[in-house]
């Protein structure tokens, strides 16, 4: 499994999935993520993602609160954790890594100009 799970992260869905397998990968995904999203309780159940190899000590994703929009302005926190998740993705990961994360990013981060900006910059 672990092999596996390697072969994955290190390899861009094109070599192994057809166009029409994505699509579909990505929308049970995102209705199983909606689905999952409000807790018995009625409180938000935002799934946690796991971490990618090597980041536990530095960026770490998992203190991303907020990975969808809201009008609610962020915490200068999470907009901290944005940058430097996004800094260290640049650094050290992959393009295909970094064009998805900024996609995540400007999602959450939609109403942050410097995070628009950003993108061309990097």
């Amino acid at each position: 499994m672990r092999r596996f799970k390697d072969h994955v992260q290190s390899n861009h869905p094109k070599y192994f999935l057809s166009e029409e397998e994505f699509v579909q990968l990505r929308l049970e995904l995102s209705k199983s993520c909606l689905s999952g999203m409000v807790g018995e309780d009625g409180d938000a159940n935002i799934p946690q993602e796991e971490l990618p190899p090597g980041t536990e000590d530095l960026a770490d994703p998992a203190k991303i609160k907020r990975p969808y929009f809201h009008v609610k302005a962020l915490e200068k926190t999470q907009l901290n954790n944005w940058k430097e998740y996004l800094d260290f993705e640049i650094e050290n990961g992959t393009p295909e890594r970094v064009v998805v994360l900024f996609e995540r990013c400007l999602i959450a981060c939609a109403l942050y100009e410097e995070f628009w900006i950003k993108v061309f910059w990097a």
